[in-house]
């Protein structure tokens, strides 16, 4: 399953002084490697926004620290997502890393960076097009 996505300059920055890589530093593969494998493992989030996304799974999550998807539809819905059981199906299918069916705090994380990347995309779009009307930026 692809893990890729993109990091803005406040998570690059953060993900960068916890590593002890600084824009004049000159990496060895090895470094460049812990250093991609130091992102990936926290989905390119802060601390603080890991620390809040953890959060709210806890507060969702049953005592096996496992969410079925209904759950997940909830969670999602009260993070203000409006999604279709289908939908929220195909996005614990594509994050479900053990193939059990349910979502567990990593792949939850993955999940929100899913969410997070698909939301960079629209921005993306509407800042290539230069569409600057509060209507396109509010969508």
């Amino acid at each position: 399953k692809p893990l890729g996505f993109s990091l803005l300059t406040a998570e690059l920055n953060e993900l960068k002084g916890n590593n002890g890589v600084t824009d004049d530093s000159r990496l060895s593969f090895d470094a460049a490697y812990d250093f991609v494998i130091y992102v990936r493992e926290r989905n390119g989030f802060t601390q603080n926004e890991k620390a809040e996304f953890l959060k709210t799974f806890d507060h969702f999550c049953k005592a096996n620290n496992e969410m079925p998807t209904l759950q997940v539809m909830e969670l999602l819905s009260w993070q203000g997502f409006k999604n279709r059981v289908e939908d929220v199906w195909k996005m614990v299918q594509q994050v479900d890393f053990n193939e059990n069916g349910t979502m567990d705090a990593t792949e939850y994380l993955r999940l929100m960076r899913l969410q997070k990347e698909v939301k960079l995309s629209v921005y993306r779009k509407v800042f290539q097009r230069r569409e600057w009307s509060t209507t396109a930026i509010t969508k």
